[in-house]
């Protein structure tokens, strides 16, 4: 597997490439949320808040579980989609002028909301 970031920003697990130019992702958004949608996690460094991942986003979809456990892919408009590359990079600055650390481009975010 390529090396892989995993950020913890404003309650949400992020998932980065390592190379700027290259999709590195260690999977798809559906594989991840297969293996995460469900799960508890913590968030809210440094605090650490138990939390439950509901859903899975990159660029051009979000991925979730419904009742049944079957996966859900809902393709974002156009719309959507500028406002999740927005906000995915937002955290690549937010990382960069905080912790002085460059996470590289953000693919894809884990959402996670507080138990």
């Amino acid at each position: 597997l390529p090396p892989t970031n995993i950020i913890v920003s404003n309650g949400v697990p992020f998932l980065s490439s390592s190379s700027e130019g290259a999709d590195r992702r260690i999977c798809s958004e559906e594989e991840l949320a297969k293996r995460l949608v469900g799960k508890e996690c913590h968030v809210s460094w440094p605090y650490w808040t138990p939390a439950v991942i509901k859903s899975v986003v990159g660029v051009s979809s979000r991925v979730s579980k419904d009742e049944q456990g079957t996966i859900k892919v809902v393709k974002l408009s156009v719309q959507e989609q500028v406002e999740a590359e927005k906000k995915l990079d937002s955290h690549r600055g937010f990382w960069s002028a905080r912790g002085g650390v460059d996470i590289g481009k953000v693919l894809t975010a884990v959402e996670a909301y507080p138990l």
